[in-house]
């Protein structure tokens, strides 16, 4: 892979994460696990992205997903890897989160 293929998928991973962070919502939000979710959702979308590129350059079930392509990448194959791999992090995360019993006694004043 050159590297000109890599910085596109860590583009498109950045835009992947970005947004499904910012349309999951969540109910408590303190910094540091902000950014360590951010990174996170970011190296999971990357590497998704780059599996079901290799995936479809070796399965023929998935050689529609190369149907669009700029500079031998598949850019589908690459958006579809890295929203479903962000998404794969962020919707248990959100769930823990929406359904938590958060007692007010375990918070000290």
């Amino acid at each position: 892979m050159t590297l000109n293929q890599w910085i596109v998928i860590a583009i498109v991973a950045l835009v992947a994460a970005a947004l499904i962070i910012i349309a999951v919502p969540r109910q408590k939000r303190a910094l540091p696990f902000e950014v360590v979710m951010g990174l996170a959702t970011w190296l999971v979308a990357a590497l998704s992205a780059w599996l079901l590129w290799g995936a479809t350059q070796s399965l023929r079930a998935l050689q529609f997903l190369a149907l669009l392509s700029i500079a031998d990448i598949p850019l589908l194959a690459l958006l579809v890897g890295a929203f479903s791999g962000a998404l794969v992090l962020t919707i248990p995360l959100w769930l823990m989160d929406r359904f938590a019993n958060y007692d007010a006694q375990d918070e000290e004043p």
